[in-house]
């Protein structure tokens, strides 16, 4: 079936639309956060949308926004193909929505190992040797696997995925209260292809979520504590696996210090200042908090830190700001273990040139596609001349 053409004024219509009324009218699970005009979404902690404007924000999709790209947005939330979504944007009907009584529910339940996704993924409450040897795999130690797998931070669900676990540094209770889950079996390449087959960008290689219901700032979070005197610092990462691996790399210096790892889930500031403020309660003879942004190595990274800068300096006075980024341009903190341990150099780490290769292979691939795709046009243009 041939894609429907749209005409240019149709595209920016769909480009702008409003995406906090489009969620509603999808019956999307929205909820209010505090007193202030954001709403997050039911099964994506990290999805952010602004009432006042109708932009929505998806913090873990390397900040992926709806302004202007209401069309690129909506494709990946519902995984939708192109013509069906700019259709679906342009059929948005916001009548009656402001005289619903109450169109913003509070839908969030309680976080639940036993109901990890909508499909029912629950907590095996062990680390299985699939998860086991990716982690080994991805350069973490024995000795830090079985450590984290001990003090239950990772484990693996029903259907074999690796979960981070999240806990409240201020609760005693050591009661989970969110989880991130990570496939260990790399995707073929064939279903990594986007849809749009002029879009060269692939996939992710391997499976990544949220789960449900993951209380609301919350990150997977871990310490090395001497002790509640000595001021503490506060490392952040956009993902677990680069705090794992920040903490293999300088184990040796954090063992025995007040030092504390987050991953904030993408570029998630309001994870980080919850944390610092978490912190502040556990150690309120502290003189200050020693605060250190870990992002990746690229400009969205930089910008992130400007950001928390602005508004440390502005909320925390005692709160004394630190980066330490990638030394690699575009690297993130896994490459610079992968880097340390095979001895390579940027040109020639392994996990770049598979990259380069499954990128060189989908290509291939892509063009049989359209090969395929303009013969059985062709042959239904001829059947229709005849």
């Amino acid at each position: 079936m041939a894609i429907k053409s749209f005409t240019e004024r149709q595209l920016k219509k769909a480009r702008h639309t409003n995406m906090f009324e489009y969620l509603l009218s999808r019956g999307e699970p929205l909820k209010k956060i505090g007193s202030g005009r954001y709403y997050e979404h039911g099964r994506h902690d990290s999805l952010r949308i602004n009432t006042r404007t109708g932009v929505a924000d998806w913090h873990s999709k390397q900040k992926l926004s709806s302004f202007d790209n209401a069309i690129a947005f909506a494709m990946e939330l519902f995984n939708e193909p192109y013509d069906k979504t700019v259709q679906s944007l342009l059929d948005l009907d916001t009548k009656g929505l402001q005289k619903e009584k109450n169109p913003y529910k509070e839908t969030r339940e309680p976080f639940r190992l036993d109901n990890l996704t909508v499909r029912g993924n629950y907590d095996t409450g062990k680390l299985d040797g699939s998860c086991f040897m990716y982690l080994k795999g991805r350069g973490i130690s024995e000795e830090t696997i079985r450590v984290f797998e001990k003090r239950n931070l990772i484990s693996t669900d029903s259907q074999g995925n690796l979960i981070y676990k999240r806990y409240d540094v201020l609760n005693n209770s050591n009661e989970v209260v969110g989880a991130d889950l990570q496939g260990v079996k790399k995707r073929p390449i064939e279903y990594r292809i986007k849809k749009d087959l002029d879009n060269e960008k692939l996939e992710r290689a391997y499976f990544k979520l949220s789960a449900l219901n993951n209380t609301v700032n919350s990150g997977f979070v871990f310490s090395t504590v001497k002790d509640f005197v000595e001021p503490p610092t506060l490392f952040t990462f956009e993902a677990p696996l680069e705090a794992m691996s920040y903490f293999e790399m300088n184990k040796d210096k954090l063992v025995g210090t007040n030092s504390w790892l987050l991953s904030q889930g993408g570029l998630n500031d309001r994870v980080v200042y919850k944390h610092v403020e978490a912190l502040m309660e556990l150690y309120p003879k502290a003189e200050h908090i020693k605060l250190v942004l870990c992002p990746n190595h690229e400009d969205k990274g930089e910008e992130f830190i400007q950001k928390v800068r602005s508004h440390i300096k502005e909320n925390y006075s005692n709160v004394k700001l630190y980066k330490d980024l990638p030394i690699v341009e575009s690297f993130d903190h896994n490459e610079m273990l992968e880097m340390k341990l095979t001895r390579t150099t940027p040109d020639t780490l392994p996990s770049r040139l598979e990259k380069q290769a499954d990128k060189e292979a989908a290509c291939v691939i892509r063009e049989n596609r359209k090969a395929k795709m303009s013969n059985k046009v062709a042959t239904e243009t001829k059947e229709v001349v005849v």
